[in-house]
């Protein structure tokens, strides 16, 4: 119709201002704020998510302190996010009330973490923090085709915020010729915003909803790479994997199989230009996905 089908324009003004100071030769405290502003506005002839203002802040502290082999960090931090949808042309919202409603989130996060040096080649890690993120407007309002992936989306305009708390850990060993570690987490959410195929169809089309339930997400990652000091080849070797489900015991979808992962690099010209020129060969493999969401195949 003489129209661009998409077209959307997000203006985003942001600031960030932060204060350091030393306390000590071995401990630093930093405080800042981070606003930002952002206006959606939607000109084409089709139109996934409305016409909306977002405004956010953040203010936070952080202190650092090291004592011999020990590195200490914690913080705090405040945020607040407001989202307001307005009637938009060409765009029917899936619930009668969204339209003109101002949406706020509010929540308190923190996080602690130490950290353990050793002769200079081992380092232990752990770390405790929590987290929060605001549904987005394609989670509150999406109400249509996505024309990427060809998959009808409904959002859901009274979702509450997605709250996390993260607990992880980490060794390293790095030397000049060796270097491995070895990493696990464990990720609890409050909330989680996830999308969901329901298993129905509107003309011909799967529909997706985005929904919220408890759940969590755990994993680990081990990492192994070899140079030796007169070859000039470089071994590196990684193996990843995840576990999620909700707090009905059910798998989470668009969840990654397990991968390994490895590359063989030979470094040319290395006397006179090092790093600058090299092949490289590697692969992956994937194993096979059977831990999966409801109506969704393996």
């Amino acid at each position: 119709g003489n129209r661009i089908s998409l077209e959307m324009l997000l203006n985003t003004f942001s600031g960030d201002a932060q204060w350091i100071r030393d306390i000590s030769s071995t401990s630093e405290f930093t405080a800042g704020i981070q606003p930002m502003l952002q206006l959606n506005n939607n000109f084409g002839s089709r139109v996934i998510v409305p016409n909306a203002t977002l405004a956010e802040n953040g203010i936070f502290g952080y202190w650092r302190k090291s004592w011999n082999h020990l590195v200490f960090e914690s913080g705090l931090r405040f945020d607040l996010k407001s989202i307001t949808a307005f009637e938009t042309s060409d765009f029917t919202f899936a619930e009668d009330d969204a339209a003109g409603k101002n949406l706020l989130f509010l929540s308190p996060n923190g996080s602690a973490g130490i950290a353990y040096q050793y002769a200079g080649h081992f380092t232990a890690k752990l770390n405790v923090s929590s987290g929060y993120r605001a549904p987005n407007l394609a989670e509150l309002y999406s109400n249509g085709l996505h024309e990427g992936t060809l998959r009808w989306e409904i959002g859901d305009a009274q979702m509450k915020s997605e709250n996390n708390i993260n607990a992880e850990a980490s060794v390293i060993y790095e030397t000049k010729v060796f270097s491995g570690s070895a990493s696990a987490y464990h990720n609890q959410f409050f909330n989680y915003i996830y999308l969901n195929p329901t298993g129905e169809k509107y003309y011909g089309f799967d529909i997706y909803r985005y929904v919220q339930k408890d759940a969590y997400l755990q994993g680990g990652e081990l990492t192994l790479d070899v140079s030796p000091v007169r070859i000039p080849l470089d071994f590196s070797a990684g193996y990843s994997l995840i576990r999620a489900k909700t707090s009905d015991d059910e798998y989470l979808p668009f969840i990654p199989s397990d991968k390994i992962g490895g590359s063989l690099k030979l470094n040319l010209m290395e006397d006179k230009h090092p790093g600058e020129t090299f092949i490289t060969l590697g692969a992956d493999y994937y194993f096979s996905q059977d831990r999966v969401g409801q109506f969704e195949t393996p």
